[in-house]
């Protein structure tokens, strides 16, 4: 038999979030390494990452070095909304819910491996205090 993956919060619940905007915040979350990994990219490389022919491309901007900064700005920016989320929905656990929402990691890993240090309820309680606080900053945009 199938495990059922329960992707809505109660609407009781005082970290109520509907389930469409549940999964979209997730897979903002889970494109946090390629994202790092962009951004690691653009600050080593620069500006050899563009393509220098000479050739016009319509209307892209001119300055290549403002669209490195531009995009790093951005990605930054990004990187820094989850981060914060993760500590404001616990200073104690947030490297631990970092993981779980960046890498897919499940709270049985979280314990196991990780030896995240609080219980299945508490983790969970603050994983969705996350995604709460999450969806208020990316309103914000």
């Amino acid at each position: 038999m199938a495990t059922i993956i329960r992707n809505e919060v109660s609407k009781r619940n005082k970290y109520y979030i509907p389930k469409h905007e549940y999964l979209m915040l997730k897979h903002f979350c889970l494109l946090y390494p390629e994202r790092k990994k962009e951004y690691l990219e653009l600050s080593r490389s620069g500006v050899a990452n563009y393509i220098l022919d000479g050739m016009p491309r319509g209307t892209d901007v001119s300055d290549r070095t403002a669209a490195v900064a531009i995009r790093m700005a951005q990605i930054k920016e990004k990187l820094r909304i989850i981060e914060e989320a993760a500590e404001q929905a616990d200073p104690y656990i947030s490297k631990f819910i970092l993981k779980a929402v960046t890498d897919g990691y499940s709270f049985t890993y979280l314990k196991t491996v990780m030896e995240i240090p609080c219980e299945r309820d508490y983790y969970y309680e603050r994983y969705r205090r996350f995604f709460y606080i999450l969806s208020h900053h990316i309103q914000l945009l």
